[in-house]
């Protein structure tokens, strides 16, 4: 038992991203979660659950004090209590790895998507799957909830709620979460999307592409809280609308963007350690 409290001397897996708190970092290893105090450099303590052996894959801290959601390899979900370190509930709906994860602003809902294609949106409090969305033809590489601003109703039934997702197959569509229909899905790169992020506003959206490429795009957050409509062509209006492209100085893949919560800030990762 010694032996595998110490994860077998591994500090890091490159398999799945890690999440920083200010204090710990959480990262991956192989099918555990292990908890870093950086300043001191000591293992604090690690998340193992008896018999299950899946690798983690990705890793998302919740609006919610000390709840962390975990992918893992064989499409599972679980939250984990970081103070008890133990599950709180485990979600079962994907077929194959688990590659991207989003919460709602409130912690009450997690969407997650899967290498086979789907997404599917997940009741916390109710520990039930609510629906699958089907429609991108690659592996899910990133998901954002969006809350128009102007939508005052507190209910998450009857306020406008919408899911921005990206994938491999190029495509960055946007969900109506109350029909559990794609209103809009535009070509985002000419490769394969692998990050976005919108900013604390909801107002500007970045993606990023597998060439060292961004793109900025303008979200209408005012045509999502009145709702969508048609023009006489029969064609919706466009909440999303492109604004420019940036090129990185490398080639290689966009892998994280993070917007600052209060400031001007972006952060943008590739995959070559820049």
């Amino acid at each position: 038992m010694a032996r595998r409290r110490h994860a077998f001397g591994l500090v890091c897996s490159a398999g799945a991203n890690s999440v920083y708190d200010g204090k710990y970092a959480y990262v991956p290893a192989l099918e555990d979660i292990l908890v870093w105090d950086v300043k001191k450099g000591q293992m604090m303590s690690m998340w193992h659950e008896t018999g299950h052996r899946a690798a983690v894959t990705c890793v998302l801290n919740s609006p919610r004090k000390n709840v962390y959601a975990v992918g893992y390899a064989d499409g599972s979900l679980r939250l984990w209590d970081s103070v008890t370190g133990t599950v709180i509930v485990t979600f079962n709906g994907h077929k194959k790895a688990v590659t991207a994860l989003a919460f709602d602003d409130q912690g009450a809902r997690i969407a997650s998507g899967s290498k086979e294609t789907d997404i599917i949106v997940w009741d916390i409090d109710g520990e039930t799957g609510l629906f699958r969305l089907r429609g991108h033809r690659g592996p899910i590489t990133a998901l954002r909830f969006l809350q128009p601003s102007s939508a005052t109703s507190t209910s998450t039934s009857v306020a406008p709620s919408f899911l921005i997702s990206t994938s491999k197959d190029t495509f960055l569509k946007l969900w109506d979460l109350t029909t559990q229909h794609c209103i809009q899905t535009m070509v985002a790169h000419q490769s394969e999307v692998w990050s976005l992020d919108v900013d604390p506003s909801g107002d500007l959206m970045f993606t990023g592409g597998n060439d060292g490429e961004l793109k900025a795009w303008s979200l209408d957050g005012d045509a999502l809280a009145d709702g969508l409509k048609s023009t006489d062509s029969g064609e919706f209006t466009k909440a999303i609308q492109p604004i420019g492209t940036l090129s990185l100085s490398t080639k290689r893949r966009v892998s994280q963007i993070s917007f600052h919560p209060r400031e001007p800030y972006l952060a943008v990762q590739s995959h070559d350690r820049s």
